[in-house]
């Protein structure tokens, strides 16, 4: 008598498997996501309502801040840490936030929004170039594509880009004031930080790959 061995869908093993690098993968994405799309796409039109800003370049001049921070926090990653750096980057990002939000809201002057949004900018450099790849890194390699690319798109669609439309719905059920929306993108960010933290001290998978790099470079 032959058996058949009884295939395997990779998606669904690698959840069953290794459920908090899968949840972690969502969450890092969904930090990823909030923090992109709500200082790209929300807060200059936040801005332009609550204050006298011009902020008709602030999606530019952001852009161009990732643009070339995130090679540079690549760089630093290869050679540092790289769960480490994302979680402290993550938790900074977490109370950062609501505090850029109070100071840009109450400040009348244009250079305390640009010093802001610099700082706003290296903090998410740093998390946009740790985010991926660590993800990847943290799933064995025999789940690794199917399962980080369907937990991170979840974390990025379902959270990270629908961040806008929350916004909006916060700010029209509790009032304009940031330390609501702030802490809602805390909240996210302080929830991916955590998760890394776990994913960081007990994955086997991703202490190996961070052995390696270190020991390249």
């Amino acid at each position: 008598t032959i058996h058949h061995a009884k295939r395997s869908i990779p998606l669904i093993d690698g959840i069953r498997f290794n459920k908090i690098e899968c949840l972690n993968t969502a969450l890092i994405a969904a930090a990823n996501g909030t923090a992109f799309y709500f200082a790209v796409i929300f807060l200059p039109g936040y801005l332009k309502q609550t204050t006298n800003f011009n902020t008709d370049y602030l999606t530019l001049y952001l852009t161009f801040l990732v643009l070339i921070g995130a090679p540079l926090g690549g760089f630093v990653s290869d050679r540092i840490n790289r769960g480490k750096l994302l979680v402290i980057s993550c938790t900074l990002m977490a109370f950062y936030l609501p505090l850029m939000l109070k100071i840009v809201t109450t400040a009348n002057d244009q250079r305390v929004l640009m010093l802001c949004l610099t700082l706003y900018g290296v903090i998410f450099s740093v998390m946009g170039a740790t985010i991926n790849t660590f993800a990847i890194e943290s799933i064995p390699a025999k789940y690794r594509m199917s399962c980080s690319s369907f937990c991170y798109s979840l974390g990025m669609g379902l959270v990270g880009g629908t961040v806008p439309a929350v916004s909006t719905l916060i700010i029209r059920w509790f009032g304009e004031d940031p330390i609501f929306i702030g802490g809602y993108i805390s909240l996210v960010c302080l929830l991916a930080a955590s998760c890394s933290l776990i994913v960081l001290t007990g994955n086997k998978t991703t202490k190996h790959v961070t052995k390696l790099l270190t020991n390249y470079y």
